[in-house]
């Protein structure tokens, strides 16, 4: 009992010797905790990198999606991130690999942490419906970039043109609710979510977007934390916009294939591929839909309310304090049969980048694994799930 007992405390010790910081940004805490020590620079730039993540999110939010997350940052030798994932069992967590040679330009192509926040600000559904957690991630973080602006609109609509086909039904699709697939997961998520933003914004006379309906849902308490039927998210969502857009569109794409003729879509919001590059036609029917998805907002307000705290503290990781017992007796961890509520972007969304590819975990809300392909960076694009 005694050894038991010393080497518990020995265990607690050095998990509060782990050095960490706390930001403010959006109205919510963010803990970050560092597994090694940093050089300053470095330190300044992860520091940078999830702040600039936070405002763009919270922007497209009018504010940061929970009250308090915990980051837990692991680094590897090289450049840039090799996946993230989110979970919302026992508390927000975001965990993310960070290369330690990662300089200023590396951080600012990536957006694997504003995809893994985008999670936080939507509830945890049934499995079948992964797709909406993995669409509103896909879709979102690229808008939400440009808001705050550090994105463009033409890297946003070309990244969109570019990667929606992939979220299209092949040969014997049965909807998005019962075709788990790679590319009906996120960019068929994707593009339920332009249409949907679309259709809105045509309903309101472009007075509200999918932003109002996420809003509203985030306000209902609709978080990774919480568990909920999809169709009460999407009720809630229509109540806000006043019509009934999320809850039919879902009637019409869960179980059916149903195409989308993506070449009229872009002829309507005004988005032509010309020699390889986008262009906007401001005289098309829909343009200033598309004007308004992607419409630089006044991040003011969110940055007047930001308080840094780059005070080091000591702090338990979730997981340390739950094999320590700390947590074993809270009423959300006696339901042992809850699987974890776990998000993140895809193994198979790789991409290449200017500091090579970055690679993701797959994950279910049963279980996650990572993966990390063996090839090189290059000149061609392949698919990703979001910003790329």
């Amino acid at each position: 009992m005694v050894v038991v007992a010393l080497a518990a405390l020995s265990y607690t010790r050095q998990s509060f010797s782990r050095d960490a910081e706390q930001l403010q940004i959006g109205g919510g805490k963010i803990l970050i905790e560092f597994e090694s020590a940093l050089s300053p620079p470095l330190r300044k730039l992860v520091l940078e990198w999830i702040t600039s993540s936070a405002r763009a999110v919270s922007v497209y939010y009018v504010k940061f999606p929970v009250n308090e997350v915990h980051i837990d940052l692991h680094f590897f030798e090289g450049h840039g991130t090799r996946g993230g994932h989110t979970n919302g069992w026992n508390g927000a967590t975001i965990k993310m690999n960070v290369g330690s040679l990662s300089t200023a330009s590396d951080f600012a192509a990536d957006w694997v942490m504003t995809h893994e926040m985008v999670h936080l600000a939507f509830p945890s559904v049934p499995d079948a419906h992964h797709w909406i957690e993995e669409g509103l991630a896909t879709y979102i973080e690229p808008i939400a970039r440009a808001r705050a602006g550090s994105l463009t609109s033409e890297k946003v609509w070309t990244d969109l043109v570019n990667g929606l086909p992939q979220g299209l039904p092949e040969p014997g699709d049965r909807g998005l609710d019962f075709t788990p697939t790679w590319g009906r997961t996120y960019w068929g998520g994707a593009l339920f979510c332009l249409l949907a933003d679309v259709e809105i914004r045509k309903r309101t006379g472009n007075t509200k977007g999918l932003e109002d309906a996420l809003r509203a849902i985030l306000a209902a308490g609709g978080t990774i934390e919480s568990d909920w039927p999809l169709l009460k998210a999407l009720r809630i969502g229509d109540d806000a916009i006043g019509a009934p857009v999320l809850s039919k569109l879902y009637e019409k794409m869960k179980a059916a294939p149903s195409p989308v003729d993506l070449k009229a879509l872009w002829q309507e919001l005004g988005v032509e591929r010309k020699e390889g590059r986008i262009n906007f036609n401001d005289s098309a029917p829909l343009a200033a839909i598309r004007r308004a998805i992607t419409k630089r907002a006044n991040a003011q307000a969110v940055i007047d309310q930001d308080r840094v705290e780059r005070t080091k503290y000591a702090t338990i990781d979730l997981c340390q304090r739950s094999r320590s017992g700390e947590i074993a007796h809270s009423p959300r961890n006696r339901a042992q049969h809850r699987p974890s509520t776990t998000r993140c972007c895809s193994s198979l969304s790789i991409k290449p980048t200017s500091f090579g590819f970055s690679s993701c975990c797959t994950s279910s809300r049963k279980s996650k694994r990572t993966f990390q392909p063996a090839i090189s960076a290059g000149s061609i694009r392949l698919s990703a799930p979001g910003q790329l």
